[in-house]
Parts: structure tokens; sequence; C-alpha cells
């Protein structure tokens, strides 16, 4: 992917640009992958929380609506909102609302 992109950014072809955008989406995947597989298995924090296959993907739904809670909870398999929360903060150290909250501030 790397000498691809080189050789884009070099000969300047049509399209080049639009390569040189997947190139390096591509590369920040596969680093993020990356980096996601070598953290311990009792890491914390929301990066280590997208291995969890519900709290993933409830942060994935988060960013993607302005859902309650209580919806996302419902809509990734948790029983309740509490049991939700509960796993969200064990994972990602803090509750789903604080990190919503922060997420809004940074972004």
């Amino acid at each position: 992917m790397l000498h691809q992109a080189a050789a884009e950014s070099h000969e300047r072809r049509a399209g080049s640009a639009a390569v040189l955008e997947r190139v390096a989406e591509m590369v920040f995947v596969d680093a993020a992958r990356r980096y996601l597989e070598s953290l311990p298995a009792d890491a914390s924090g929301w990066l280590a929380a997208l291995r969890d296959r519900h709290v993933g993907r409830a942060i994935a739904l988060m960013h993607e609506r302005d859902a309650t809670v209580a919806t996302v909870a419902q809509e990734v398999g948790y029983g309740s909102e509490a049991a939700f929360a509960r796993a969200f903060k064990r994972l990602v150290g803090q509750p789903p609302a604080a990190w919503r909250r922060a997420q809004r501030v940074a972004g």
C-alpha cells in the first residue's frame, strides 16, 4: 500500500488524489487494528472497549445518532440501561453519558 501511495504521489496521474485518500484510510485502519490487537486483555478506555461486541457497537451507534443511552443499550442487546452503563464504565472508564458529553466537547 505504501509503495502504491508513493508512486501515486510522484506521478500525479488522474485519480491520484482519490487513491491517496483511500490508501491513507487503509493505513490508518490497519494501524488502529494492530494497536487494538496489541492491548492487554485487561486494558480499559474507549479504544479497548471497541473489542467488546456490545460496547463497541454502542459506541458506533452513539457516534451515528443522538439516541438515548437506554435506546442504544437496547439496540446492542442489553436487558437494561443500568447493565449497559456498568459494562460501558468498566470498559471505557466513565459512564456513557459522561463519555458522550466529552466527545461533544472534543468534537
